[in-house]
């Protein structure tokens, strides 16, 4: 049976441990190919591999894609996460969207292929950012701007 002083200190540590601050990963690519591929990402800035692929849903977590990546599946952007696609690189996403929510940030240097694009939901969750600059944006269906900014200063 816990005593006041145990119950306290249960309490205590409990409510220190879940408001550390979470930290996302940062992910760079360091070779060209699918994204799925664990080959061709890095944790250390592109340098070496890590032999691990980053979530398609980006919840906090920043992806920096340097070379010519296809994606795999739908990309989510959230949770003030960030998705840089650098002028060296490209995004084919043909056939997929990508949703930006909670105050994400994607900002599309290189060419990229969506079939759409959602910034914020219509159920009432914010929206982000999307900065369509100096590049060529392919996209095969509509764009829903729910919420958020869409600055665009490339090609779409």
């Amino acid at each position: 049976m816990f005593t006041t002083k145990r119950t306290f200190i249960v309490v205590l540590t409990l409510t220190a441990l879940l408001s550390l601050p979470s930290f996302g990963a940062t992910y760079t690519t360091t070779g060209s190919g699918n994204w799925s591929d664990p080959t061709i990402w890095s944790l250390d800035g592109g340098s070496t591999s890590c032999f691990c692929t980053p979530p398609t849903n980006l919840s906090g977590d920043t992806i920096t894609i340097n070379h010519d990546i296809v994606a795999t599946a739908n990309l989510a952007v959230s949770n003030s996460g960030q998705l840089n696609v650098n002028a060296s690189g490209t995004l084919d996403a043909t056939g997929r969207r990508l949703t930006i929510t909670d105050n994400a940030e994607v900002n599309l240097y290189g060419d990229c292929s969506f079939s759409r694009f959602i910034n914020g939901t219509s159920a009432g969750t914010s929206g982000g950012t999307l900065n369509i600059i100096g590049s060529i944006i392919h996209l095969a269906g509509p764009i829903n701007a729910n919420a958020g900014v869409i600055n665009i200063a490339g090609y779409l």
